[in-house]
């Protein structure tokens, strides 16, 4: 943070953020609302990339100017850029790395669907399904307990949703924490909690809903990140 600058939430803002910061421009929206927010020059700005004009922003001060991509600063190496955005590579990466990860695999657009559900039979259950491309859980099922189960939501996912390239694997239970590195170090974290709501014997599940997304607002980092609970 820098010196002379007060960390206080903007409550004008509470009820004013954009339908477009929403999903993943959260990130952008979070981030360039904290510079601005400490006395930082914010400053977007148009760039196209194949044809296509795509939004950008900097943070700047009279020393230093940091230009963003989203949450991705500009020094972020594209080598890492391309990684994350697979997980795929993620996964193969992480196990180049001795870091434990579930057991599964990854599945090309040439493999079949029963070669899928045969490899999902040598695999202990529950199983995930996911994307191997996508973000911010789209795709994503958990909690698959049979093979009748896996096999809708394959069928579904690569079907319905189109996506062809996914990845089964064994489903892990724990806390799930996200780290925020500078260079070197981390400099931060913190834990995602699924959706929820708790009734209270008085409201309904769509009132819980409302009235939790009401007192996320309160807090202007999480204006951005509104509650969304499917029901099935």
């Amino acid at each position: 943070m820098m010196k002379g600058i007060e960390d206080k939430s903007l409550d004008q803002l509470i009820e004013i953020v954009p339908e477009s910061a929403y999903g993943a421009n959260a990130t952008m929206f979070s981030v360039a609302l904290e510079g601005w927010k400490r006395g930082l020059k914010l400053k977007f700005f148009k760039k196209y990339i194949k044809n296509r004009v795509k939004i950008r922003y900097s943070l700047s001060n009279e020393e230093r100017e940091i230009k963003f991509q989203l949450s991705l600063a500009e020094f972020v190496p594209k080598e890492t850029r391309n990684i994350t955005r697979s997980k795929k590579n993620t996964k193969d990466y992480l196990l180049k790395a001795d870091i434990p990860t579930p057991q599964g695999r990854s599945f090309s657009g040439e493999n079949e669907d029963d070669e899928i559900i045969n490899y999902a039979k040598t695999l202990e259950y529950p199983l995930v399904i996911k994307p191997v491309s996508a973000s911010l859980g789209i795709g994503v099922t958990t909690n698959i307990y049979d093979e009748e189960t896996f096999s809708e939501n394959l069928k579904h996912l690569r079907g319905n949703k189109g996506y062809k390239e996914i990845i089964v694997e064994q489903q892990v239970t724990g806390e799930d924490t996200r780290l925020f590195v500078v260079g070197d170090q981390v400099v931060s974290a913190f834990k995602r909690i699924a959706a929820n709501v708790i009734g209270d014997g008085k409201h309904t599940i769509k009132e819980l809903i409302e009235l939790k997304n009401s007192n996320r607002k309160k807090t202007h980092m999480l204006a951005v990140l509104k509650l969304k609970l499917m029901l099935r």
